[in-house]
């Protein structure tokens, strides 16, 4: 295989993982709570004889953790947080980090996720919002208060840089001991938006897009030559 050829595969393999990263940002714009996704690329340079050869590729890909826009709703248990910090669901066995704090009561009047899993409070506990309630309140440091009377805290967790997995668009698996955030500030009525700037996100991709086909273009030209060189030589 000719060093065009390496150097082209190698930077088309990243290209194409950087696409389907941009896209997922894009499609998901408009997620409430998504954190968008940055790739790394490094090059690795090999000395030859005749010169050099640079192979670059896509090393790894990271969660940009900047807030969201917050947007006005007024629903009673949309629910946002500024500064650092997730809400907890419990989903299976698994106790899963999220931005995204659109959540309901369900019949047993418990506070959960849209898709059903329970939101839980500061000791880890679930939320009860008997079902005839009347007023419900959240404060800023998620003292939830039903008729007047605080009957649970909200919980908002944190955990170490770099030891989440995304274990859905909005949701997070934490890979070490997360820990609760005392200063955490929340928005009652409020939904914190997607971090992605679509605009941006679809240069960027649109970008890529080109670098990719210039790639393509590149190596049909090279396979090309390759195949012209061959049929020389065997003329001979």
């Amino acid at each position: 295989m000719s060093d065009a050829i390496t150097a082209g595969l190698s930077r088309q393999t990243g290209l194409l993982k950087e696409l389907r990263i941009l896209a997922s940002n894009v499609a998901n714009a408009s997620t409430e709570g998504y954190k968008r996704e940055a790739s790394v690329f490094t090059e690795y340079v090999s000395r030859r004889d005749e010169g050099s050869l640079s192979l670059g590729s896509l090393r790894g890909r990271y969660a940009v953790m900047e807030d969201g826009a917050l947007r006005k709703t007024g629903g009673t248990y949309d629910l946002a947080l500024s500064g650092r910090g997730f809400f907890a669901v419990q989903r299976g066995d698994d106790v899963l980090l999220t931005r995204a704090g659109r959540f309901q009561t369900n019949a047993e009047g418990l506070l959960v996720t849209p898709q059903g899993h329970p939101v839980l409070g500061e000791g880890g506990g679930v939320i009860e919002v008997p079902p005839e309630s009347r007023e419900v309140v959240v404060s800023p440091d998620g003292t939830v208060s039903i008729d007047g009377l605080a009957t649970a805290r909200l919980g908002v967790f944190d955990a170490p840089g770099g030891s989440l997995m995304r274990a859905g668009d909005t949701l997070w698996q934490p890979t070490e001991a997360y820990t609760f955030v005392d200063e955490a500030v929340l928005h009652q009525g409020f939904l914190e938006q997607s971090n992605v700037n679509p605009v941006m996100e679809i240069a960027r991709l649109t970008e890529a897009q080109r670098l990719f086909e210039a790639g393509t273009d590149l190596a049909d030209a090279e396979h090309r030559r390759l195949e012209s060189l061959i049929r020389t030589l065997s003329e001979l």
